[in-house]
């Protein structure tokens, strides 16, 4: 029996749970697969020890249990209770978690399970979540600084294979296990994070094809962005020099694996998008592993080559291998041979689409001209070059023809205005007051010059002017009669009728009227 450094004493190297008096002894031994138990307690007033013991013996439990005879034993029982072991709840959690950090397995244990309940928590980098499997759960925690390690985020539902030490929450009497480490249970952690990278990068439409740029067709100046040592740069100077010669290779030197190289990589690309103008740019390596490829995995280099104003050709591995930049590019070539082909034309084939253009131009050149030749003899024989006296004849006949239809039409349509102006003037001269006076008739005005349509609107010493054809005549009235209504003649309605509203000009008859009885002259 030991004391650990906290007084609480310990068997065959384990912590015991401490007494409330100090004087408790606990004691386990194993025998046959049985585990008979003794407890003591002594206690320092004058009670007499009791004692406790159990033996298993052929799966038959016998427990006995005696206390010595004293005549004071009534008074001694209440003593006894106070003195029992008395433990707190804390230190019931702080001793099981002592048997957690002091077991020899928990601390360093792998557990396989499925992640549930996952909780990023972003404010402080901590991963929080449920290991589970068909029997049971585990509470887990994941620190930031180990967090920060992983290469893919875990995701609830996800298997893993977790390393870490089991222990217990005091405060909350819990016990969880403390992540330092997670693998996915059968794949990679590398996969799985490419695979979260390539659907995040794949929603924002950073792949979408319509923002692919394309090609140029006959590019100049290339950059490439590799290993100077690898043998993919060999291979696209080789190719490019064999099929367009004419095509400058400029060659940024970078490094293509390890954890500097998408620093590398994405510098390169800055480089060739300000400092040198390029008319293409192709980014790649040779083949290897994941790891070797996971620099073009890099999500700060898919951005920059997309936004890259030069178009990119991806060619990072073999043609199975495919990597983040991959779909980045505008376009993805399988190999780095693959991609000087792609790059630049074939000069044989070039040359021989030139002279098929030349060809062509050629044979449309040659029909042009035959079919202008054959024009300009079929000119050559027309009547206008040939008889000019009788294609200009032929013109003055059409010449006076026209003359004479614009004749006959202009002389119909003049006689036909001059009919209608006749009947137009017949019109007015007929609703002219002067025309009815000229046929012997006169108006009678009044003093003001209003016209006098009624001998109602005389009296007897009024004067009024007489409106002939050739002049005017002021009169007097001497003496006013009215005729009969029965008397009314034709000639007063023909007046009345043919009269101008505007004037309302009156017209007496006098051989009708004869009632004119004397008349002062005045001529104008």
């Amino acid at each position: 029996m030991e004391l650990d450094n906290a007084g609480h004493m310990q068997i065959g190297g384990k912590p015991q749970p401490p007494s409330a008096n100090g004087g408790a002894a606990y004691s386990q031994s194993a025998n046959d697969n049985t585990s008979p138990t003794a407890y003591s307690q002594t206690a320092n007033d004058k009670a007499s020890p009791a004692m406790y013991s159990q033996s298993v013996n052929n799966n038959t439990d016998t427990t006995a249990y005696s206390q010595p005879a004293n005549n004071s034993s009534t008074n001694q029982s209440s003593s006894a209770k106070d003195e029992r072991p008395i433990m707190t709840v804390a230190q019931i959690n702080a001793y099981i978690k002592q048997l957690l950090d002091s077991d020899t397995l928990l601390p360093n244990v792998y557990v396989r399970g499925e992640i549930s309940n996952f909780t990023n928590h972003y404010k402080t980098g901590h991963f929080y979540f449920t290991l589970k499997d068909s029997d049971g759960v585990l509470s887990a925690v994941m620190y930031k600084r180990d967090a920060s390690k992983l290469r893919f985020l875990p995701e609830s539902g996800m298997k893993v294979v977790l390393h870490g030490r089991v222990t217990g929450f005091v405060r909350g009497g819990q016990y969880q296990i403390i992540v330092d480490n997670i693998e996915p249970d059968g794949i990679g952690s590398l996969y799985i994070a490419y695979e979260q990278l390539k659907r995040k990068l794949e929603a924002e439409g950073l792949f979408s094809a319509q923002r692919k740029r394309p090609l140029p067709k006959i590019p100049t100046r290339i950059g490439v962005i590799t290993s100077p040592d690898g043998a993919a740069v060999r291979d696209i100077i080789n190719i490019t020099a064999r099929r367009f010669p004419l095509a400058r290779i400029i060659l940024y030197p970078s490094l293509v694996q390890g954890p500097d190289a998408a620093a590398s990589l994405i510098t390169g690309m800055q480089i060739f998008n300000t400092a040198l103008r390029v008319d293409l740019i192709i980014i790649g390596r040779g083949g290897g592993s994941i790891e070797d490829l996971w620099a073009f995995n890099d999500e700060t280099l898919a951005r920059t080559i997309a936004a890259s104003r030069v178009p990119v050709i991806s060619a990072v591995g073999h043609e199975t291998d495919f990597t983040i930049c991959d779909f980045a590019a505008d376009l993805r070539a399988p190999t780095p041979s693959a991609a000087a082909e792609l790059a630049v034309p074939d000069t044989a084939e070039l040359k021989r689409k030139i002279y098929n253009i030349i060809g062509r131009m050629e044979l449309s050149f040659t029909k042009t001209l035959a079919a202008d030749r054959n024009r300009l003899a079929a000119l050559a024989k027309s009547r206008a070059l040939t008889s000019p006296q009788n294609f200009i004849d032929d013109k003055r006949l059409t010449l006076i023809s026209l003359s004479n239809e614009l004749d006959g039409g202009m002389k119909l349509k003049l006689s036909r205005d001059r009919a209608r102006f006749a009947a137009l003037c017949a019109s007015l001269d007929a609703l002219n007051p002067l025309s009815v006076l000229s046929r012997g008739y006169s108006a009678v005005f009044d003093e003001d010059g209003r016209v006098i349509k009624s001998v109602k609107q005389l009296k007897v010493g009024d004067r009024f002017r007489l409106r002939t054809a050739d002049g005017s005549v002021v009169g007097e009235a001497v003496e006013i009669s009215e005729n009969n209504d029965n008397e009314s003649t034709s000639a007063d309605a023909s007046a009345e009728d043919t009269a101008d509203d505007n004037t309302a000009t009156t017209f007496d008859d006098t051989a009708a009227t004869g009632n004119v009885v004397a008349l002062n002259d005045e001529r104008n």
